[in-house]
Order: structure tokens, then sequence, then C-alpha cells
């Protein structure tokens, strides 16, 4: 019995069939793009507890049950992109072997069309003698192709030629570069972490908080903040600010630069971003007061602290320092503690604009006056701002896998895009007395760019023969 009348034993495989489909691979593309804009609309992570609270309750509890305030975490995202690299790997096992068998096969088998039934474009008559012929299209292929084969039948010579054999793998090396990509993402999420601590010139921590303050990250070295600056606009807004560090191993200097916004630090595999910065609480003013028409004095002081009134006795304590309190400025709340109790009131630096922008406020709010413990008026001379830093720290073990496997997909898409396995035949025999010159060819992809190339191998040889 022919082998074609063979019944066919190969029992079905459904699952094998079902990861190798392509509607499999439009689905789950499908599910990841609209997980990536879920993760997009809805508030995650920190940002979604405080959106909780002003959501309908019914709706925060289907949220946090699916996880979706965590999309990039979510088991839904690693199921989606585990199953799509199961998708990927079983499409190239079904694909891979007919690319193997072309990439390793002859260019031709036996021709079927015999030279003189070539379009006359890819075909010529010449005087020149057949071995003549033969050598002369030889060279002409050898520029630009690789000679596979030199065979002889029925009295016609024939070169096989091709080039560019290894593009055929270009589809899977665009497939290897996304499973790695996929890889690294992966080990990035379940492995990576993001962590903020804050740093006060001097300061120094070996810990740092992850999202939500609730868990910390301890490490093996301490990072102190020597220096922090910040430069402003005209308007106020800040133009520039930095951080030097210095990274402390064993209590020794193991590193030390400076940081700024877009410029990060690297140490031990752990990156280092200057992510915010603010007033540190606890900051100095200079206070200065007055006891009715006479000398205004000046003292130094922090909040917490007091200053004696020896001639009321009296003693003034700064209770908070706020930098910029209800838009209008610098301002420091006062406590007076006198035997017969105590006067509360706030002191404003720039209180005189404020009552010419708002007049008779002091009347009307008569915390705002400074002068509430008579017969003495304060006023707020300086506030001595003392700043923090905000340091993000980062580290994502799958960054450098997901790096190769983009490298992977951008050689893998030039493979495919613009190079082609091209296979070239060039027939020499005679008819008439006449040597006859056919060329004919294939190619994976760009076939009309193939024919011109075929007429330029064939306009080749008739320059060459003027």
């Amino acid at each position: 019995m022919p082998e074609k009348d063979l019944p066919n034993t190969r029992k079905p495989r459904p699952l094998w069939a079902f990861l190798s489909s392509v509607r499999l691979t439009v689905v789950l593309l499908a599910l990841l793009v609209l997980l990536a804009v879920l993760g997009t609309v809805i508030p995650q992570r920190d940002t979604a507890m405080e959106a909780a609270r002003h959501a309908h309750t019914g709706w925060a509890a289907v949220v946090d049950a699916l996880r979706l305030s965590d999309v990039f975490h979510s088991p839904w995202l690693h199921a989606l992109l585990g199953l799509l690299s199961l998708n990927l790997v079983v499409c190239s096992l079904n694909r891979f072997p007919a690319s193997l068998r072309a990439f390793r096969g002859d260019s031709f088998t036996d021709p079927s069309v015999p030279p003189g039934n070539l379009p006359p474009t890819l075909s010529l008559e010449t005087g020149d003698r057949p071995e003549e012929a033969l050598k002369r299209m030889e060279d002409l292929l050898k520029k630009t192709y690789r000679l596979a084969g030199r065979r002889t039948r029925a009295e016609t010579d024939f070169l096989y030629a091709d080039r560019g054999r290894y593009s055929r793998f270009g589809v899977y090396v665009i497939h290897l570069g996304v499973l790695v990509i996929i890889a690294g993402a992966l080990a990035g999420s379940l492995f990576g972490f993001k962590a903020y601590v804050n740093l006060v010139e001097g300061e120094s921590s070996d810990v740092a908080y992850l999202r939500g303050g609730e868990e910390q990250k301890k490490f093996d070295f301490a990072v102190r903040c020597d220096r922090f600056s910040v430069d402003f606009y005209e308007s106020g807004a800040p133009k520039e600010y930095r951080s030097d560090l210095t990274f402390l191993k064993g209590g020794r200097v193991a590193h030390q630069g400076f940081l700024r916004v877009n410029s990060p630090i690297l140490f031990e595999g752990f990156r280092f971003y200057q992510a915010s910065y603010g007033i540190a609480p606890g900051g100095r003013i200079s206070l200065g007061f007055r006891r009715g028409a006479g000398k205004e004095q000046s003292v130094n002081i922090g909040a917490g602290e007091a200053v004696e009134l020896p001639e009321a006795g009296a003693r003034v304590r700064v209770a908070r320092i706020v930098e910029n309190m209800m838009e209008m400025g610098p301002a420091v709340k006062l406590v007076v503690e006198t035997p017969k109790g105590q006067v509360a009131f706030w002191v404003f630096q720039e209180i005189a604009e404020i009552e010419r922008a708002n007049p008779g406020i002091v009347r009307q709010v008569p915390m705002f006056n400074p002068g509430l413990f008579a017969p003495y008026v304060f006023s707020l001379d300086r506030l001595e701002r003392k700043y923090y830093t905000g340091l993000q720290v980062a580290r994502d073990p799958g960054a450098p896998v997901v790096a190769a496997g983009a490298f992977l997909l951008f050689a893998g898409l030039m493979a495919v895009f613009f190079s082609s396995h091209r296979q070239i035949e060039v027939r020499v025999g005679t008819s008439g007395g006449r040597t006859q010159i056919g060329i004919s060819g294939r190619s994976s992809r760009d076939p009309r760019g193939l024919q011109e190339e075929m007429r330029r191998i064939l306009g080749g040889y008739t320059k060459a023969s003027l």
C-alpha cells in the first residue's frame, strides 16, 4: 500500500492545538491590554488606599478582592504572562522543524522548467563557450551570494547559490526576546521592590520603608545625607535640588556621590533616586519681642523651646512652626504661660502685608494678633528652614534580563524585516550552437526585489561581455 494511502495513526492532541493557536495569542494579548488599562485607570498601591476611602463600599470590595489596586503585581498578570510564554514556546516548537529543514536543504531540486521557457528578462543567449559562461556567472554570484553547489544534468550545468539562510530564524529570535522580557518582568515583579527613606542633613539610616510604610527593608550598609540644597525660580517653584550622599559599610566610607532628579546613584545593586524633599520638623526661628515702646529683643529658638519674660513673670514657648500657614506665609504658634493661665496665638512673618490685604483681620481673629499678650508685641524675624531629602531606593533584578530581551527582540525584527533567505539557480546549456543562460530563484520575502536582483545579475554578465 502506498504511503499516502496509509491511515493516519497520529493521535489528535487538542491541548497542544489549543496552546499553539493564534486565537489564544490574540485573546491573551487582549486581556493583557485590558489589565494595563485597568492599572492605569484604577488608583494603584498607595493612592488606592486614599481612593478607597471615598469610593463606594461595594466597588472598593470588588477592587480589593480582584487585586485590581495592584495590577502589575497581581496573580492575574503573572498567570497571563505565563500562558503567553507557553503559547510562544509551543508555536515555536510547531514551526521550527520546517524552518530547520529549509535551512539545511538544497537550494533547488531537479529543475522542471528548461532554460528556453524562462521569461526573456531572466535568460539570455551568448556566443561565449559554456565553460566560460559558467565561470563568469560563478564569479558574479560570489560577489553577493554563497555558492551552495554545482551539478550537471543532460548537458546542462547548474549553479546553486543562496544567502540569508539565518533570516529564517528571525521569528524565533523575536519569540526568544519576548520570552526573556517576560522572564525579566516577572523577576522584577516578584523579587524587586521600591522603598523610601527621608534624611535630614547629617542623618544616616540603614533601613527604608516600603510603600505604605508598614514594612521596612534593612540594608547591610547605611546611607548618610551630608548636604542638601535646593534652588528656586522667582515664582517659588523648585528649580533644582541635590543631595550629597555617603554610603557607609562597617562604619567606613564605601562610596560618595551626589544625587539629582533623573541622575540616580547605583550602590551594591540598589539604585537611589532623588524623589522628593520637604521642610524637616523642629526647625528654628529668630523670634523678636518688645515690651510696649521698649527696645526690641531677639532670640534664636526652636520648636518646643521656651524663653523667659522675667518682667511679666511668664515664659513663652514655641508650640509649632509652620512653613506656610493658611497660604499666608511662615508663622509660629506661641504659648505664653503665666501663673494665671496660658495665652496662645499665632505670629506671622508677613503680618503687615496680611493686614493690608485683609483689613481688620487681627480684630476679627484675635489669635492672629502678635500683641495679644499685652504689653508685649512679638514678631517672626526669620525662619531657619531645615530640609530633608526624600530618597527612593529601588532594586529590580529583572532589569538586565529585560535589556537582554530587548536586544534579542531588536535583532529578530531586523532579521525578519530587513533580510530574507534568497536562493538562486543558474542554468547554462547550449541550443542551436549558442550558449543559453537562464536564472530563477525564490525568496522567503520580497519576491519583487528578487526579480530585480536576478535581472541585475544577468545585466552584469552582459556588461562584462562587452
